[in-house]
């Protein structure tokens, strides 16, 4: 069980790193669009243009190059993506549309773009090419003009860009200067078009923090996978950890009861054909290929003594299917565990076993600080999910065989022979691309598991919740929630999760609660947090300390949710309601099996898990002469029980608005003490 405590500033420096991990991940593979690629002459962009010079053939089922506008796909809820083509500086769009073409799916460098919605946000940021390197410089897109295009002209275009109020379109510039000399270097665009350029002094390492640093400040590389993509890959991981798996442990097995696998460079010659290997070994699975072998048909020589006989190779098939199955394993316990790059990649066979109870643990090496690379880190023993354990279980005996036996790293490739001399985060490169190349999901990275195993947990979408109950193996969001708690790298995600949904809420009541004036428990509970800390809630630390405060109350087991109300207040709900305990805008509703969600839309003020700040102050007094004057003019037609809930009300809003008046103070004095 987990027995390392973070402290704050451990917590706020895990936090940190993750937002640096998850924001250097997506841009690196943003970039990675921008990049050369291996793309053949033959299906290039300039020779389809030699053949059809007036560009009319498709770019997609829908449109031809030569549009002016590109429908990309089948619309959807009357939605299609779309690129239109509509630049006003004569030749832009034929570049634009040159650009383009290699972020379509079909047609990208090395797979990287994988949905049109990419390309169509592509097709928006172009402009930045025309406002900050035509415009400025009275050119045109024409091949003239294109020739005078020089390295201080980008660098100035970069550097406009840079200090505009749109400095999104600084990280858009760049990535464009990128794509069009790759495009160039390898003549996959038309001659004349081409940025002939030694962009060396253009693409240097300052110019990488500078980008870096926008980009840090304009996007959130910290994306959950929607529920499509994460459905394409449970859907990979379940087929070769449940379909496969079962006929690899039967061609194992019979690898190992013929002792096929101690054979002198695992080939196997017979002068008979091998029937039962053949039915073992030519394995397809609902349309998948999952195993096959080699067969030479040769003369097979012995001594003196030669007969025509057969040669059978399984090794690297084998070893192919081997890795489907690390893959579907990287998958499930990367988003169950909520560990990082780091972490998951030094992952052993032998730190996943079973207690002798049946539970099974992962012993996680965990860095306390991200910023000190000599840190060793502290081994970390978490509880992990039945069903994971015993699918790790498996994968150790297919992995029982010669020449895999000694491969103890639990994620390391099988098709290589290469030792495995140092273990570093790289190796799960090679899950991930193969991962890119298998799945239809872009941008796989490590910290979007993080990320979408928190925001299930903290949305409980219904339509999610078969996932969380075959993953966690709880048929309970407490269970759940109990479970988070013994694992702090799902601490960590979850807290961030919320701060990130919840993130102007949440801002708002601490700010509230800090200068304002406050009312309500969770309220004062916070007012408890800053009062302790005063000097963790100002400035930059705000949004780390709210993390801090967050992950305290999942350790504690306590659920968190966060909405606005139709009245201008805050429900800070801390509980699990079910149908015997509904909170006050449920009560009188029909029962549901599940897990009850407040509803804001019906919020009553005389819930405990209201929070009322000063700006609600007009609607509470509003509120209380309203409730005074239906019951001051229907006093004696109203039923006993009208009338109680009507003075409930009354003393509710009364109690809030005194507790506004009380807890009020000058802004930027903080509470020495919680309010009883």
């Amino acid at each position: 069980m987990s027995s390392i405590k973070l402290s704050d500033d451990e917590l706020i420096a895990a936090f940190e790193a993750d937002n640096e991990e998850a924001l250097d991940a997506a841009l690196e593979d943003m970039l990675a669009e921008s990049s050369a690629g291996a793309v053949q002459a033959k299906d290039s962009l300039k020779n389809k243009l030699a053949i059809f010079p007036n560009g009319d053939f498709p770019v997609s089922e829908y449109s031809n190059f030569c549009d002016q506008e590109w429908i990309l796909d089948k619309p959807k809820n009357d939605f299609a993506p779309k690129v239109k083509l509509d630049r006003q500086i004569p030749g832009s769009n034929f570049l634009k549309s040159c650009l383009l073409y290699y972020l379509i799916p079909n047609f990208s460098f090395q797979g990287n773009v994988k949905s049109y919605r990419t390309t169509k946000s592509r097709g928006y940021e172009y402009s930045a090419i025309d406002d900050f390197l035509f415009k400025p410089n009275h050119l045109t897109a024409t091949p003239a003009d294109l020739a005078l295009i020089s390295i201080p002209m980008i660098n100035r275009a970069l550097d406009a860009a840079k200090n505009s109020e749109t400095t999104r379109k600084y990280v858009s510039l760049f990535f464009f200067i990128r794509l069009w000399s790759a495009l160039s270097i390898q003549k996959l665009i038309p001659d004349e078009i081409c940025l002939n350029l030694d962009l060396r002094n253009v693409d240097t390492a300052e110019r990488h923090r500078d980008v870096r640093e926008i980009f840090t400040g304009v996007m959130q590389g910290w994306v959950p996978y929607s529920e499509n993509e994460l459905e394409h890959l449970i859907n990979y991981a379940l087929f070769w950890t449940e379909e496969a798996m079962p006929h690899l442990q039967t061609a194992r097995n019979y690898i190992r009861e013929n002792e096929f696998d101690e054979i002198a460079g695992y080939t196997i010659l017979r002068h008979q054909e091998l029937p039962d290997f053949e039915k073992f070994f030519n394995i397809e699975v609902n349309g998948t290929r999952v195993l096959y072998y080699n067969v030479v048909h040769r003369t097979i020589t012995k001594g003196k003594y030669s007969w025509p006989g057969h040669a059978y190779t399984w090794v690297q098939h084998y070893a192919i299917a081997l890795d489907r199955v690390r893959n579907g394993l990287f998958i499930l316990i990367a988003l169950i565990t909520g560990a990082r790059k780091s972490e998951l990649a030094p992952l052993t066979l032998n730190d996943i076993w079973a207690d002798e109870a049946g539970e099974y643990w992962i012993r996680i090496k965990r860095y306390k600080t991200a910023n000190d690379p000599a840190h060793n880190g502290e081994a970390d023993d978490l509880p992990l999910p039945k069903f994971i354990g015993e699918k790790v279980e498996a994968f150790k005996e297919l992995r029982d065989v010669e020449p895999f036996r000694k491969r103890e790293v639990l994620f390391q490739a099988n098709q290589s022979v290469k030792p495995l001399n140092q273990v570093t985060p790289a190796i799960l490169n090679g899950i991930i691309n193969q991962l890119k190349d298998e799945v239809p999901v872009e941008r796989i990275h490590c910290h979007r598991f993080r990320k979408t195993i928190a925001e299930i947990l903290i949305n409980r979408d219904e339509r999610n919740i078969e996932l969380i109950r075959m993953l966690f193996g709880h048929h309970s969001y407490e269970m759940t929630l109990r479970y988070i708690s013994r694992n702090p790298h799902l601490v960590m995600g979850v807290a961030q999760a919320l701060e990130d949904s919840f993130a102007s809420e949440f801002h708002e009541i601490v700010s509230s609660v800090r200068d304002g004036s406050y009312s309500g428990a969770p309220a004062e509970r916070i007012a408890e947090q800053i009062a302790t800390r005063p000097n963790e809630f100002t400035g930059k630390r705000l949004r780390v300390s709210i993390m801090v405060y967050i992950s305290h109350l999942l350790v504690a087991g306590e659920p968190v949710y966060i909405s606005r109300t139709a009245i201008g207040t805050f429900c800070v709900s801390g509980e699990l309601f079910s149908p015997d305990n509904p909170p006050p805008c449920l009560e009188g509703r029909p029962n549901s099996d599940g897990h009850l969600m407040p509803d804001p839309q019906n919020c009553q003020i005389d819930c405990r898990n209201a929070v009322v700040l000063a700006k609600a102050r007009q609607a509470i007094v509003d509120n209380i002469e309203f409730f005074t004057s239906v019951l001051a003019d229907n006093i004696n037609t109203i039923s006993k029980k009208a009338e109680l809930q009507i003075r409930r009300k009354i003393e509710a809003h009364q109690r809030h608005l005194n507790n506004l008046e009380r807890n009020q103070h000058a802004p930027g004095l903080i509470p020495l003490r919680a309010i009883a």
